[in-house]
């Protein structure tokens, strides 16, 4: 499975889901059980492949989401959304759907999502000093995302409001080596 990032299907995908519902409490249920949703597929090989191959039919993909929405006891809705997204191929771009529709509720409410990756688990007060230098920044709320990235060694990476903000030792090192290879 992908890290989310921006794509335009999910970005339309999730103007729509707030098209129908709003920017309400409803709204904001449904991120958060696609979210779910998402999770439990991402930890299930199997599951994963009943959803996103050709090599099972569309009503069997149906009727897995509709057993496993029941069994998650999700809302009536949210079955609806995933039904749609399997029929048109897109159950596959649902962690970005997802995650764009929390960032439009959040821009919604005058809140600034955050997507914070770190080399290590942040302790609690950590996290909380990563979203009060940022809320100075923005001049506003921020809600911030944490993600482990070994792969930055140390540091920080911040993505917020399309910019991304690295102060990871990754980074730094290959800055370093930049500069001195283009020094010879």
């Amino acid at each position: 499975m992908r890290r989310p990032g921006r794509s335009k299907a999910a970005s339309r995908y999730a103007r729509a889901i707030i098209d129908l519902l709003g920017s309400g409490g409803d709204v904001r249920k449904v991120a958060t059980e696609l979210k779910t949703f998402y999770g439990v597929m991402a930890n299930h090989d199997e599951l994963s492949k009943v959803l996103l191959t050709a090599i099972f039919s569309a009503e069997r993909r149906r009727d897995v989401i509709k057993d496993l929405v029941s069994r998650m006891k999700l809302s009536d809705v949210t079955r609806k959304v995933l039904l749609v997204l399997s029929d048109a191929g897109r159950i596959a771009e649902l962690d970005r759907i997802a995650e764009r529709l929390r960032e439009l509720i959040l821009e919604a409410s005058n809140i600034a999502p955050l997507h914070v990756e770190s080399a290590s688990t942040l302790a609690a007060e950590d996290k909380k000093k990563v979203e009060e230098r940022f809320s100075k920044l923005f001049g506003k709320g921020v809600e911030a995302s944490f993600e482990v990235n070994p792969e930055l060694i140390g540091g920080l990476r911040v993505t917020a409001a399309g910019r991304t903000y690295d102060g990871s030792i990754a980074t730094r090192l290959e800055m370093l080596r930049e500069e001195l290879v283009g020094g010879i």
